[in-house]
């Protein structure tokens, strides 16, 4: 590949070595998964797969017998399927690494159509080693398919996109899975909405042609399973809640006094759990949320502060897990090293526009990195959240190293050529 490749936007196969790369790579993720992912470790997996159950064994979705709606549906539905099929073991966390499998295929085809080269399948093999990524497919937090939904949403935008310059022309199937997939997103972890939302008003504004037919479209895949699970609220639980009943604890626990900028769930919120005793889910919530929004109103400039604070900890490279005994040093080195690292080669590709334009959706994923930031610190931020974002800044990370594997092996080509040239001349 030459520079003047690069960018033609189209569709590369990935070279042979990097397929078997990744190939033994995933099966080592998947090793590593079963092998630290069993027994559960966080009170919030061992929940998604009691829902998962009862959602398999006809009861509903449930915790502890009751009907809920505190954990979003789309991660327990996924889960639901492998307990149809018996009593979960530790195989249930490969679902989490099948997801990042698929996640490095959106990758290498995101990075291999914006090079314009084979070589761009590199983000395949970095997605899998990227450490964050790593320890989430050894979990059953939904993050991972969050992550798929994203760069699944990038993937649908450059299906649409012919070169660095244009926006997407979308049909009408497009913008329904794009919309389909911003729902999987926010129904997976309801932060993530803010992202879905931003891609979508992009690719509408973005628009080369049929910009309402793409908005129309969007809007129904986003707003039908959005819609179904709060009628399922409504009827089940009295109340309209279009995400989770878990989103006034999570407000109240980044915003009250004992709460630090990376305090994470380490907080004393007991007064207002004994307050709660005995009310409902949603009425749980709602005085949750309106405890939080008191004390913001109550002390705005702490309140502002905290907030300064916690959009500083949204880049913090590792946060110690708040389960006591599963952080360790070597762990928070290997965070800030991969980290550190992503950046520099974020920069790296940046510094290439020049000779390798940029494509409009690779600063359109580069902006939505860092607005997450203040939008995430409204409740409280942690490393593992900001997980799929993480995944699509490797995708562009890997574009200025997948250019130098290129260069090199160009120039090794021009050498052996120059070689033979001089054999031949000399013979």
């Amino acid at each position: 590949m030459t520079h003047g490749s690069a960018g033609t936007g189209q569709w590369q196969r990935p070279p042979r070595i990097i397929t078997v790369v990744g190939v033994a790579l995933l099966m080592v993720c998947a090793t590593f998964a079963v092998r630290t992912g069993w027994p559960l470790r966080y009170a919030d997996e061992v929940q998604y797969l009691e829902i998962a159950q009862g959602l398999a064994n006809g009861r509903g979705f449930q915790i502890e017998g009751s009907a809920t709606a505190y954990r979003p549906p789309a991660w327990p539905l996924f889960i639901a399927p492998m307990a149809v099929l018996g009593e979960p073991s530790r195989w249930v966390i490969l679902l989490s690494v099948a997801l990042l499998g698929l996640s490095a295929v959106f990758a290498g085809r995101i990075a291999a159509k914006i090079t314009g080269s084979p070589w761009g399948w590199l983000a395949a093999p970095l997605l899998l080693v990227y450490p964050l990524n790593l320890y989430t497919a050894s979990t059953l937090y939904p993050q991972l398919l969050a992550t798929a939904a994203l760069l699944a949403m990038w993937a649908v935008v450059l299906e649409a996109t012919q070169d660095a310059e244009s926006g997407p022309t979308l049909t009408a199937g497009q913008g329904l899975l794009i919309g389909l997939l911003a729902a999987v997103l926010s129904l997976a972890v309801p932060t993530m909405i803010f992202s879905g939302l931003v891609v979508g008003a992009w690719v509408v504004w973005s628009q080369r042609a049929g910009r309402l037919r793409t908005a129309a479209s969007m809007g129904v895949g986003l707003a039908l399973p959005i819609l179904a699970w709060t009628l399922r609220n409504l009827v089940v639980l009295g109340a309209p809640v279009p995400f989770s009943t878990s989103s006034g604890q999570n407000l109240l626990i980044g915003n009250n006094p004992s709460a630090t900028p990376d305090s994470g769930l380490a907080v004393d919120i007991s007064a207002w759990i004994r307050k709660a005793a005995g009310l409902s889910e949603p009425e749980r919530d709602a005085l949750y949320r309106q405890a939080a929004l008191d004390w913001i109103i109550g002390h705005p400039w702490e309140a502002f502060i905290l907030w300064l604070g916690k959009t500083a900890n949204y880049f913090n490279p590792y946060n110690s897990p708040s389960t006591e005994g599963q952080g360790s040093t070597a762990a928070m080195l290997v965070g800030w090293m991969s980290f550190v690292l992503l950046i520099a080669a974020v920069v790296a590709r940046f510094a290439l526009r020049r000779s390798v334009p940029l494509w409009r959706s690779e600063v359109l994923y580069v902006v939505l990195f860092i607005l997450n930031a203040p939008v995430m610190a409204v409740f409280f931020t942690r490393t593992r959240f900001r997980q799929p974002l993480d995944a699509s800044l490797v995708v562009i990370a890997a574009i200025p190293v997948a250019l130098g594997i290129a260069a090199l092996l160009d120039r090794r080509r021009q050498g052996l050529g120059n070689t033979v040239r001089v054999r031949r001349e000399s013979d």
